[in-house]
C-alpha cells in the first residue's frame, strides 16, 4: 500500500478566511506534487449520507462542526488515503520530508513537551495531534476509530449525553483523546513523526468566529441539546 499525494482539508464553505487562504497557497507551493482538496460542510453531508446508516446517524447527532470534522478526516482517509491537515497548519518543510509515501502505516505526531490530556489517557505522551494524519486508504486503524466512535455516539450513556459539552466534550468523544485511545491499540500499524520539526500550528480559529466551540457549553450530542431546550421551556 502507498499513501496518495492528496491533502484533504475542510472548512464550512469554499471561501477560506484570508489568513487560511494564504496558508493554503503557501503549502501548495511548498509541495507542488500534491493535490490539495477543500471540502465544505455540504460536501461532508453528502459524504456521510452515503457512508452507511450507523455512521451517518452518528454524524448527524453531533452538534459541533469540529466534531463532525473529526469523523470526516477518518472517513476521507479511509476511503481515499492521503494526508489530512487542518486549514490553519502551515508547512515549514515539504510533505515528503516527513512522510514516506511508500509506507503502509498511519502517520501521526504527539504534542512533544506539552502532553495534553495525559490525565485522561493515563499514558506517557498525552494526546496525539489529530490535525495532521496520513495513511493509505482502507487502513485498519481508521476503521477501528470510525467503528469505535460511532458506537460510542449511538450508545452514549445518559451521563455522557449531558456531561460531554463544549470543547472538552468534543476532544473526549471524537477528537484527539478518542483518536489516541484507538491508535495506541495498534502500535505496529502506526508511525510517529515530530511535527514540531516540519509544521507550524498556525493562528487559532478562536479569533475568527464568536461561535467557536471553546466558548460553548452546549452538549456535543445534538439530540441532547434539543432535549435540554425542551426541559428549560
Amino acid at each position: 500500500m502507498t499513501i496518495p499525494k492528496i491533502v484533504h482539508l475542510t472548512w464550512k464553505n469554499r471561501h477560506l478566511p484570508p489568513p487560511y487562504e494564504t496558508i493554503l497557497r503557501h503549502n501548495e507551493a511548498m509541495s507542488p506534487g500534491y493535490r490539495f482538496v477543500l471540502y465544505s460542510d455540504e460536501d461532508l453531508d453528502r459524504l456521510f449520507a452515503g457512508a452507511g446508516n450507523d455512521l451517518c446517524e452518528a454524524y448527524r447527532r453531533l452538534n459541533f462542526g469540529q466534531a463532525r470534522a473529526d469523523l470526516f478526516r477518518a472517513l476521507i482517509l479511509w476511503q481515499h488515503g492521503g494526508v489530512y491537515l487542518d486549514v490553519k497548519i502551515r508547512c515549514r518543510t515539504p510533505i515528503d520530508r516527513w512522510l514516506r509515501m511508500d509506507s503502509d502505516a498511519l502517520w501521526y505526531s504527539y504534542w512533544d513537551g506539552l502532553w495534553f490530556n495525559r490525565d485522561h489517557l493515563e499514558n506517557e505522551w498525552g494526546e496525539i495531534q489529530n490535525w495532521v494524519i496520513a495513511s493509505p486508504a482502507g487502513h485498519e486503524v481508521l476503521r477501528d476509530y470510525l467503528e469505535t466512535t460511532t458506537r460510542r455516539i449511538l450508545n452514549a450513556t445518559r451521563m455522557e449525553r449531558f456531561t460531554l459539552c463544549g470543547k472538552e466534550g468534543v476532544v473526549l468523544l471524537t477528537g484527539p483523546v478518542a483518536y489516541t485511545r484507538v491508535l495506541e491499540r495498534h502500535p505496529e500499524k502506526t508511525r510517529r513523526f515530530r511535527s514540531v520539526d516540519h509544521l507550524d500550528y498556525g493562528s487559532s480559529f478562536h479569533g475568527l468566529d464568536d461561535t467557536h466551540y471553546s466558548r460553548s457549553t452546549e452538549p456535543v450530542l445534538l439530540i441532547e441539546r434539543d432535549r435540554l431546550a425542551e426541559l428549560t421551556q
